[in-house]
């Protein structure tokens, strides 16, 4: 066995109490079939982190420890996690598009979106692709925010709004 092999193998066996090079079971009784299915797994959420309809999760300024916390353990935290620190914050951003933007993120994989508070237009979050707050600005003065924020104003909650918009947004993609 290779040291690195070795060194794998000690570690996942301390960090999960499981050895796999040494099963009790010989190779040949080893299907796939005696393996149980595994359920996906969920990052551990803090209450203190405001939702957003049933599939996101708002980054504010009061949770962000906490959101950060839990970030890092889903999908896209753990590939982004060398620029975190400056991923979600936005105090050096002097750009008047983000007072119309709130930051989100998928519950369970994590990817980073931002949302339109005037019509609930989920977009790609400008830190995922570094092309700053160009494509705010422009979904901003685009015909469908001003047609959809001009309806929807007033009869909704903004959490409503999000949640339908956001719905209607998941649905269309199907």
């Amino acid at each position: 066995m290779s040291q690195d092999t070795d060194l794998a193998s000690s570690s996942f066996h301390g960090s999960y109490g499981l050895d796999l090079f040494h099963s009790d079971l010989h190779s040949s009784q080893q299907t796939i079939e005696s393996t149980p299915a595994s359920e996906p797994v969920y990052p551990m959420m803090s209450s203190s982190l405001e939702r957003f309809g049933n599939d996101w999760i708002v980054y504010s300024e009061m949770s962000k420890e906490d959101f950060i916390f839990w970030w890092l353990q889903t999908i896209h935290g753990n590939e982004l996690r060398e620029r975190n620190k400056s991923f979600w914050d936005r105090s050096r951003s002097h750009s008047e598009a983000w007072n119309s933007f709130k930051q989100v993120a998928h519950t369970v994989t994590g990817d980073p979106k931002i949302v339109c508070q005037k019509c609930g237009q989920l977009l790609d979050h400008p830190s995922r692709k570094l092309d700053g707050t160009t494509p705010m600005a422009r979904h901003l003065r685009g015909e469908k925010c001003q047609r959809l924020s001009n309806r929807l104003v007033g009869d909704s909650s903004l959490q409503e709004l999000f949640a339908r918009q956001v719905r209607n947004t998941l649905e269309a993609k199907m």
